[in-house]
């Protein structure tokens, strides 16, 4: 195997993508950097969501697709990671457009930094219509990164690339209600991070979606609620979960 050219292995969740799913499996099929396959959760989906992806996979994109069944979020995903052959994983979700250079860009930045076990990227927002909305940017430093994470993520979960047995070792994704968080925090005692500066998708502020239309304050809800899970890792030494949520 080229070292220089590992598999990637996307992780990828839907539930009732359509119509955005094919935008989506397209830029995927389009990256530049092609030596990458596909592993996709249906969540029993009844707008055609299954069908168009039986279209792309495996016939254009290499991969496998489990459905029939229905199951949250967070076991989804740490099913599809036990499930990934490669050491780098990848995450997109069905309403998302990768830009063409995402995965070039990110496995040379990992290839180059092994001790980095969480990479994440910039990226445009847009809302239903595919039209750009203001956005912000994220701290690109692994100590800004990992400190921020016991109160907001640094690390927009559709841009993220990882190394599969470091989200192992960490105890893999779990059914919370920010998983994504979650898993960070659990990460941070350990493994180095890192946000390249540029752009990688296009991610998509739906009304649908089940955060879409959340304010500032409902996600500091969202991010509460893992550090209070965490709260023995956040705080070590703080065994009441409610003395180390004061001091959050």
């Amino acid at each position: 195997m080229d070292l220089q050219q590992p598999c990637v292995t996307w992780i990828l969740s839907v539930k009732n993508s359509m119509p955005h799913l094919t935008e989506t499996l397209k830029s995927i099929a389009n990256q530049s950097y092609q030596n990458h396959k596909t592993l996709v959760w249906d969540d029993c989906s009844t707008d055609g969501t299954l069908e168009e992806l039986q279209r792309w996979i495996p016939a254009r994109i290499p991969g496998k697709i489990y459905a029939g069944r229905s199951m949250r979020l967070g076991p989804t995903l740490a099913f599809l990671v036990e499930e990934a052959d490669t050491e780098l994983c990848a995450r997109i979700d069905g309403d998302d457009i990768n830009l063409p250079h995402r995965l070039e860009r990110q496995v040379e930045f990992m290839t180059a930094h092994p001790e980095v076990g969480v990479l994440g990227g910039q990226h445009f927002l847009i809302d239903d219509e595919g039209r750009e909305l203001p956005s912000w940017k994220f701290r690109c430093d692994d100590a800004s990164i990992r400190w921020l994470a016991r109160y907001f993520s640094q690390i927009a979960h559709t841009t993220v690339m990882f190394r599969k047995d470091r989200v192992i070792a960490a105890g893999n994704y779990r059914d919370t209600k920010v998983e994504d968080n979650d898993l960070w925090i659990r990460m941070c005692p350990s493994t180095p991070m890192a946000v390249l500066p540029y752009e990688l998708i296009y991610y998509r502020r739906s009304t649908s979606s089940m955060t879409g239309t959340f304010e500032w304050n409902e996600w500091m809800g969202l991010f509460r609620s893992a550090a209070r899970v965490n709260a023995s890792i956040l705080f070590p030494g703080t065994p009441d979960p409610e003395e180390a949520m004061e001091l959050w």
